[in-house]
């Protein structure tokens, strides 16, 4: 989750929250020394492992236990809670083998590997800055998590910008597609809106297991009262 902490004191609040990260998991504070594969500081997944590139060249290296066929989302935060930190995060057996390793996510400076574990055993995840940096505001958090089922959904009506706003005129109705994109789970969807104006109910269909589009229809009573709802 996104938590924004403002920060306050005797002359005021600032203006703008501090971004914190919220999830899970149980935290890890690296223990230094951890540059060397024998003396990673060990975690139990899932979990946030927290350190910081403390100096120009430094290495920080986390080390785990997972077993064959897991999936494991590894999300390195940095620059989103303002970090100066390019991190390249890569994986590798306890032996040195390496695995997978990744500089930026989808145009985003920070990064993220999906793995799936080929065999029981160690691994060690190792977090360096690209243009070897480092200094004691260089954090960043390395979320390794299960990945999550949710559900995308999009209003085909929304435009970047501007506010989003479904009218259904009184005795009249108002169609509206719905794209919803699923992740990490398939099936039929139920799709629908959780909140309406007084006087307007809605008609939908169930969403099958292998389209992502649904119109959901919108009908107000003639007596409906001129309102509007948040959904």
């Amino acid at each position: 989750l996104d938590f924004r902490f403002a920060a306050e004191d005797e002359a005021g609040a600032a203006a703008t929250g501090l971004p914190l990260r919220i999830i899970d998991a149980t935290n890890v504070i690296e223990v230094e020394p951890n540059q060397k594969v024998d003396n990673a500081t060990r975690g139990e997944l899932p979990a946030a492992f927290c350190g910081v590139i403390e100096k120009p060249g430094d290495l920080d290296r986390y080390r785990f236990a997972a077993k064959k066929g897991e999936v494991w989302e590894m999300n390195l935060v940095a620059r989103e809670i303002r970090s100066p930190l390019d991190a390249i995060l890569r994986v590798r057996k306890a032996s040195g083998e390496q695995l997978a390793a990744s500089d930026d996510n989808a145009g985003k400076p920070d990064s993220y590997i999906r793995f799936t574990v080929p065999e029981d055993g160690e691994y060690v995840c190792d977090v360096v800055d690209h243009l070897k940096q480092g200094g004691p505001t260089y954090a960043y958090r390395l979320e390794i998590t299960k990945p999550r089922l949710a559900v995308d959904i999009v209003l085909e009506e929304r435009s970047q910008f501007e506010a989003t706003e479904v009218v259904v005129p009184k005795g009249g109705q108002t169609a509206v597609m719905v794209t919803a994109n699923r992740a990490e789970f398939g099936g039929d969807l139920n799709v629908g809106f959780a909140a309406l104006p007084a006087g307007v109910t809605q008609e939908t269909v169930m969403l099958a297991a292998d389209y992502n589009r649904v119109p959901v229809l919108l009908r107000a009573t003639p007596d409906a009262p001129l309102a509007g709802q948040l959904t």
